[in-house]
C-alpha cells in the first residue's frame, strides 16, 4: 500500500487526472439520486470500493486502471455516438435529453475521452518503474 502511495506522489498529475474522473462520476452520481436514481452513485462508490482495494497490489492497481480508463473510453463513445444520432437521424426536442446530448455534452465526451486516452497512453509509464 506504500508503494502505491509514493507511486501517487511521484505522479501527481497522473493521479490528478484520475481523480479528477472519479470526482465527476460522483458529482453526477449524487445528481441522479437527488432525481431518484441511485444506481449510478452505487455504482461509482462500487468503483471506489474496487479502487481503494486494488491499491494493495500493484498489478490490481494496474488492472483497475486499465478497467477505468476502458470504461471511460466506453461512456465517452457511447455519449459521442448518441450525440451524433440525435443530432442527425433523430433531433428531439425535450430539453434534458438535448441538454445532455447538445454541444456541452459532445465537448464534455471529448474532454473525458481525451482524459481516457492520457490515462491509457501513460498507465505505461507510471507503472513501468515500479511494476
Amino acid at each position: 500500500m506504500n508503494h502505491c502511495i509514493s507511486l501517487i506522489k511521484r505522479n501527481k498529475s497522473y493521479f490528478f487526472y484520475l481523480f479528477f474522473t472519479f470526482a465527476f462520476f460522483l458529482f453526477k452520481g449524487i445528481e441522479y439520486a437527488i432525481l431518484k436514481n441511485p444506481l449510478p452513485l452505487a455504482t461509482i462508490f462500487c468503483v471506489c470500493i474496487f479502487f481503494y482495494y486494488s491499491i494493495a497490489s500493484m498489478k490490481a492497481f494496474h488492472k483497475f486502471i486499465t478497467l477505468w480508463t476502458s470504461l471511460l473510453f466506453l461512456w465517452a463513445s457511447v455519449r459521442i455516438l448518441l450525440s451524433l444520432l440525435h443530432r442527425y437521424i433523430n433531433p428531439l426536442a425535450e430539453y434534458h435529453v438535448d441538454h445532455q446530448l447538445g454541444v456541452k455534452g459532445i465537448l464534455l465526451s471529448i474532454t473525458l475521452l481525451s482524459i481516457a486516452a492520457y490515462l491509457r497512453k501513460d498507465r505505461k509509464e507510471v507503472f513501468s518503474l515500479d511494476y
